[in-house]
């Protein structure tokens, strides 16, 4: 034994030397034997939280987050992760996800606005302390690129899958349209109804009226005519996609029915080019993302929230598919913290159930079947959203029979999905 202290993270030759007159046992009889050995002490616990710099990556639409840290050894460390526009003051709560082998915390931010900056915090709590961070808080800031052309596809417009731009045989073509524009005001027809001396109106936008002109050309006079035929039975369908897709990277469609279409053609002239002029009337004045925006599908716990920035020019409805892993009926309140919109199924779910919420067609389904609410269908507003999840289980699971179980705290797994609008 001996009272040397020894040093962490050092390496040390020991050295022991034995007497013996009798000799030792699978020796050669000697009497003196000598032991050598080498070690290296391990590293001290570091239960203290070390904070490192925040490392931000951004394209368009979306922020990756990640916050190294060392130390922490004994893992009992929190961590509330917000972001914001920086020139905004409302925060709004990320779900961190923590790696405890490799010593980081990530989460994503998605369906933020291209060319934006974006200020993101970390606020941290360990009963050990915190090192590295201001208040305990630690702040990093990122700006999102801009849409380029670079790597632009060819422009495109269709109409219920007929293509009118971008054809490989050239043999139709758009030549203009004003698809940008506003829509009709309702204002300009309606007679605005009054309360208490106020104006209201819910439904500002009328109809939209798009106006397109292009050509069509054919190798020979006959070839001519099957493409005039072929354009006039393309835009004969009503209620289609009319995709207009000439922005960088910004595919849109409207539900458009063409309601007029012109073709003069002049003798002599017109031997194998025509041009054409359309008018498409779309009931619903809003154009729509060609593709949807997901949140990839998270787990949400008892008052956890989820940030969603509605990127687009108005309010959307979004569709909410959830699930859970209890074997314990669990109650599900729906909260847009944003709006202050609310929903409440009456009915439970457990395990292999599933809720479809569908507040563009004012649906509420579980495992298909249409059920009861509360409250009302929660939108998307303008700008950032915040969504809260409150959960409790049923009291059923809590009767005579369980009341000695303990029931572990419910978890829902939500996928969230819609489309953005434009005027």
């Amino acid at each position: 034994m001996t009272g040397l202290q020894l040093l962490t993270e050092t390496t040390y030759d020991i050295r022991i030397e034995y007497s013996d007159p009798e000799g030792f046992f699978d020796t050669d009889s000697t009497q003196n034997l000598v032991v050598v050995d080498r070690f290296t002490t391990p590293e001290a616990p570091d239960d203290v939280f070390n904070a490192e710099p925040f490392k931000l990556t951004a394209n368009e639409n979306t922020i990756f987050v990640v916050l190294p840290y060392t130390g922490d050894d004994n893992e009992n460390s929190t961590v509330r992760m917000e972001f914001r526009r920086t020139d905004l003051t409302t925060w709004s709560e990320l779900r961190p996800i923590f790696d405890r082998n490799r010593k980081e915390i990530t989460t994503t931010i998605p369906n933020v606005r291209h060319g934006t900056n974006y200020t993101v915090r970390a606020i941290i709590a360990d009963p050990d302390g915190v090192y590295g961070a201001v208040n305990n808080v630690v702040t990093g800031a990122v700006t999102t690129s801009y849409i380029t052309a670079e790597g632009d596809s060819s422009p495109l417009i269709s109409f219920g899958g007929f293509v009118l731009m971008g054809r490989e045989d050239t043999k139709v073509g758009v030549t203009g349209h004003d698809a940008f524009g506003f829509p009709d005001r309702r204002v300009n027809v309606e007679v605005l109804p009054r309360l208490d001396g106020a104006v209201e109106m819910q439904a500002l936008w009328g109809r939209k009226i798009i106006r397109m002109s292009g050509f069509i050309s054919g190798d020979s006079r006959a070839d001519l005519d099957e493409v005039q035929g072929a354009l006039k039975r393309g835009l004969a369908p009503r209620q289609q996609r009319l995709v207009i897709d000439t922005l960088s990277r910004r595919g849109r469609y409207y539900n458009a029915t063409c309601e007029r279409l012109d073709m003069e053609e002049v003798a002599e002239v017109n031997l194998r080019h025509l041009r054409w002029e359309a008018e498409f009337v779309c009931a619903d004045p809003f154009a729509y993302d060609i593709s949807e925006s997901v949140v990839p599908t998270f787990t949400a716990p008892h008052n956890g929230t989820i940030s969603v920035v509605n990127s687009g020019d108005a309010q959307v409805s979004p569709t909410f598919q959830i699930t859970t892993t209890s074997a314990y009926p669990v109650n599900v309140l729906i909260i847009n913290t944003s709006t202050g919109e609310r929903i409440a199924p009456k009915s439970t779910i457990i395990s292999g159930n599933r809720l479809i919420i569908d507040t563009e067609r004012k649906s509420l389904t579980k495992n298909g079947v249409e059920i009861d609410y509360s409250g009302s269908f929660p939108r998307l507003a303008v700008g950032g959203n915040e969504f809260r999840v409150e959960l409790s289980i049923a009291r059923t699971a809590t009767s005579s029979s369980t009341v000695n179980t303990k029931v572990p705290p419910p978890t829902i797994n939500v996928d969230l999905r819609w489309r953005h609008k434009y005027l």
